[in-house]
């Protein structure tokens, strides 16, 4: 004859009741850490797209002062103020001017695309990830 009896397992339950509460707030903290990285990352992002637009107006402007410069110096030259030297100088400054400006045109597209990355939308712009 086997007799059954119940036997009595409520520290079982609460233990795994615990074990539960314990994976929920590991849970939490994982998703919190998550958005406090990714609001890190988007205001990072968002510094960094300011200063390479600051730096590109700055490299435009001293772009369009460099042509301007060239002009100013080419009808010195041809009045006869101005001499070779002059010339090759201006023009020096020129293409470094140039240089700069289109570095700093790089750099701005490659903020804004780590931008479109942190935000998720580069896979979608880029045709990688389906509609």
């Amino acid at each position: 004859m086997n007799v059954g009896i119940p036997i009595f397992n409520g520290m079982d339950v609460k233990r795994a009741v615990n074990q539960q509460k314990l994976v929920a707030l590991q849970s939490r903290d994982y998703l919190d850490q998550f958005t406090i990285q990714f609001e890190s990352e988007k205001a990072t992002t968002r510094v960094q797209i300011q200063k390479a637009m600051q730096r590109f107006s700055y490299a435009d402007a001293n772009l369009k002062l460099a042509n301007n410069n060239i002009e100013l110096l080419h009808e010195a030259f041809v009045n006869g103020v101005a001499d070779n030297q002059d010339m090759i100088l201006g023009e020096n400054d020129l293409y470094d001017n140039q240089a700069r400006y289109f570095n700093e045109l790089l750099q701005l597209m490659l903020s804004e695309i780590e931008g479109q990355r942190v935000v998720g939308l580069f896979n979608k712009l880029a045709g990688l990830e389906g509609d």
